[in-house]
């Protein structure tokens, strides 16, 4: 009789779905992604893809620009989103966009072990929070975090501002970028490269 055996691949996919659907069904705050605090910018590990997000605010206050960046574990930015939107509401409103729009790109882009960064305290507090409150963000973060579960890895860090420089700069120049052009501002590449260095 011969015995059947699963390919590696079928193995890993299996696995991966398992943990998935396990941590959908476990999400009480012993499993909820874990918080890095970093003062600068770092590159993430070899495997993983970190994406800072940041916003900007123009018109006299009226308007938003949201943005996010991705690098990989070399600190090189392979892809972005930009994009404005009214100001309906306060900063948390909007950074709380800016973190869902960041694991949307994520999931969008297939990426398996991610860090999503952010300069906003509230924020990733409200990430880690095993209990609700009645503000407004709360629906924004209930579906960061099922994002959250669809990935194999998936880490929220809070940065200090100045080591988020380069998605600032990213959301102050959202006149003229789309999601993934292939130039980034004027400076932008620039202040990539000084984003890395000076970490």
């Amino acid at each position: 009789m011969q015995k059947e055996f699963l390919l590696p691949i079928q193995v890993t996919y299996f696995a991966k779905q398992y943990l998935s659907a396990f941590q959908c069904q476990n999400k009480d705050s012993a499993l909820r992604p874990p918080v890095l605090h970093s003062p600068r910018w770092c590159c993430p590990a070899w495997d993983t893809v970190k994406i800072n997000s940041d916003g900007a605010i123009f018109g006299g206050g009226q308007e938003l620009g949201l943005s996010v960046i991705a690098h990989d574990g070399r600190g090189i930015c392979f892809a972005w989103a930009s994009k404005r939107i009214p100001r309906r509401a306060d900063g948390e409103l909007f950074e709380t966009q800016e973190a869902q729009q960041a694991s949307e790109m994520a999931l969008k882009y297939g990426w398996q072990s991610v860090i999503l960064e952010s300069d906003c305290a509230n924020l990733i507090s409200k990430l880690q929070a095993s209990t609700s409150d009645f503000s407004v963000v709360v629906p924004i973060v209930a579906d960061i975090l099922d994002l959250a579960c669809t990935f194999v890895s998936c880490k929220f860090s809070l940065i200090k501002r100045n080591g988020n420089v380069v998605a600032h700069h990213l959301a102050k120049s959202t006149v003229s970028l789309l999601e993934g052009s292939s130039n980034l501002p004027p400076d932008g590449a620039c202040l990539a490269i000084a984003g890395i260095s000076n970490s």
